[in-house]
């Protein structure tokens, strides 16, 4: 099965908008794939979507930032990030993404943030947008 690491971007869309981050969130919940994640980004998850552009959709939901949080937690292993180099990625906020996935000897980043997705892959690791990721999923055989 699939080790795979998602950026926060893939989490906001698949709650807020479904689509093919919300293909990729089912596709892990019937583990097709294993969701390897760290604490520095369900953090980083926390604080973008108790942020006031998202207070309004995430009231919809009818769930609190905890609750979300939780969810995914229950979705995933939790490990502890590797020390990377400061210059690893152009945005420094997504150096956690990188850490994570080599921390937790994945087998695919999944993002839809061009800064890592331009990477393309980093000491690797393949870095995927979200179609990308369902298209190697799809053509996957089945495991047991």
């Amino acid at each position: 099965m699939l080790r795979v690491v998602l950026d926060t971007n893939i989490f906001i869309s698949a709650l807020f908008w479904k689509g093919t981050p919300g293909r990729i969130i089912e596709a892990i919940a019937a583990r097709k794939a294993h969701l390897v994640l760290s604490d520095e980004i369900l953090n980083e998850l926390a604080r973008k979507i108790s942020s006031r552009k998202f207070s309004v959709r995430l009231d919809r939901t009818g769930k609190t930032v905890q609750q979300v949080v939780g969810e995914f937690r229950q979705l995933a292993e939790i490990t502890a990030p590797a020390i990377i180099p400061q210059n690893s990625v152009r945005d420094q906020k997504d150096q956690i993404i990188l850490a994570c996935a080599v921390g937790g000897h994945v087998d695919c980043i999944v993002s839809g943030d061009k800064d890592l997705t331009e990477l393309r892959v980093y000491v690797g690791i393949p870095i995927f947008s979200p179609a990308q990721f369902l298209a190697v999923l799809d053509s996957r055989p089945m495991q047991e």
